[in-house]
């Protein structure tokens, strides 16, 4: 679970790496689990590792599932932010991913979004495909490159930048 979280920006290698290091080599005989080390320091939330167990045990991904949904599931934006985000992908930003949306106001990490589009989006649309045409969906999937290679990402500074007073996810107060 630790590398996912390291690829989806979740989490830093040293993060990690301090994490693993009080997991293995606390004095306490109750050793924790690394999610609840996690936690315990503020480094990831408990929806995000509740996300991650769920992904490995194959209890999230369900079909029709979309990235607003994984982001919702993950705590990363509200409904509310996704309800913007979706009506300006309608209307000034017509065309534009909403990832890209999302990353452009600064929601959500770029790594967070290729990663869940790399990793598991991408990955269930190819096995539900698959299912469809009448293939089994364990045999012979093509390995998903979890971290794209430069020419592949998708640069999201190609929004028109506007001022952030401006921006319809500043929140009111």
């Amino acid at each position: 679970m630790g590398e996912h979280l390291v690829l989806g920006g979740f989490l830093t290698t040293r993060q990690l790496q301090a994490a693993l290091q009080d997991q293995f080599c606390d004095v306490n005989p109750t050793a924790k689990r690394l999610g609840e080390i996690l936690v315990s320091y503020g480094w990831v939330s408990g929806k995000v590792i509740d996300f991650f167990l769920r992904y490995r045990s194959h209890h999230l991904i369900q079909p029709g599932k979309q990235l607003g949904d994984y982001l919702l599931d993950l705590g990363i934006i509200s409904r509310e932010d996704l309800d913007k985000a979706l009506r300006l992908q309608k209307t000034s930003y017509r065309g534009h991913p909403l990832g890209q949306i999302l990353v452009k106001f600064g929601l959500v990490k770029k790594q967070t979004i290729d990663y869940l589009v790399e990793s598991i989006i991408k990955p269930e649309l190819l096995r539900l495909s698959q299912k469809w045409k009448g293939q089994d969906s364990n045999h012979d999937l093509p390995q998903v490159n979890a971290s794209p290679q430069v020419d592949e990402e998708i640069y999201y500074d190609e929004l028109t930048p506007f001022s952030e007073a401006f921006s319809p996810f500043k929140k009111n107060h």
